[in-house]
């Protein structure tokens, strides 16, 4: 089963979420120690190393109203797929020098 495009429920953090562009986060550092810490959890499972994860294999959701930042991660392994969910609760100063920007709580 693909990851939903549309979105996905994470955890208990219900549907308040907006869909964005892996882009927006795809080349920083919450990025990059969201995707080592999939990679690990997917090797853990059994995936062949090396392990590359591929930006169709990840889904992007920010949650406003409380703060935070998911990123999804799959991979099929032995013929099952594999989800891996990582979230940061990201700090009302990061938060507010997003949002004067525009990278925050909106889907462009």
């Amino acid at each position: 089963m693909a990851l939903n495009r549309k979105g996905e429920i994470v955890g208990d953090l219900g549907r308040d979420f907006v869909v964005v562009p892996l882009a927006r986060w795809g080349g920083t550092d919450l990025y990059m120690k969201a995707e080592s810490a999939a990679a690990q959890a997917f090797l853990a499972a059994g995936a062949m190393a090396p392990l590359s994860i591929d930006d169709e294999d990840v889904l992007v959701q920010e949650y406003p109203a409380h703060n935070k930042l998911a990123f999804l991660f799959q991979r099929r392994i032995a013929g099952r797929e594999h989800f891996y969910p990582f979230v940061y609760d990201l700090p009302p100063k990061l938060v507010a020098e997003l949002k004067t920007v525009g990278r925050w709580g909106h889907n462009h």
